[in-house]
């Protein structure tokens, strides 16, 4: 019977032990899970504000107006397709978005990575 009591102390003394340390323990548990909640969703609207400033940097170029800078922003567009453009509309503006494709370096296959990306007025 002794024995018994014994075992039942022991068991008794390590569930106090045992909910004492969940006690401690768990505000600390969700203290880091709401951190973590944080971070994620600051993560996430830093991720978004990128990509709002990479889309906003994507505005429709006017192929008439555009300095050398902007057009080399165009996918497929570098510098020297950038100064062929500029040369071209010298001699006579651009009328319609696909007039671009008599510049020398832009084919239909470039003029289709573009087309959504530039305007003639």
């Amino acid at each position: 019977m002794k024995n018994n009591i014994n075992k039942l102390f022991n068991i008794s003394i390590l569930l106090i032990l045992f909910l004492l340390t969940i006690s401690i323990l768990y505000p600390k548990l969700v203290e880091l899970r709401i951190n973590f909640s944080v971070q994620e969703k600051n993560t996430i609207e830093n991720t978004n504000q990128e990509i709002n400033n990479n889309i906003s940097s994507l505005d429709i170029i006017n192929i008439n107006t555009a300095n050398l800078f902007e057009l080399d922003k165009l996918p497929g567009v570098g510098e020297v397709t950038a100064k062929n453009i500029i040369l071209e509309r010298q001699i006579a503006p651009f009328s319609y978005i696909e007039d671009i494709m008599y510049v020398k370096g832009i084919g239909q296959a470039k003029f289709e990575k573009i087309k959504n990306l530039i305007k003639v007025k």
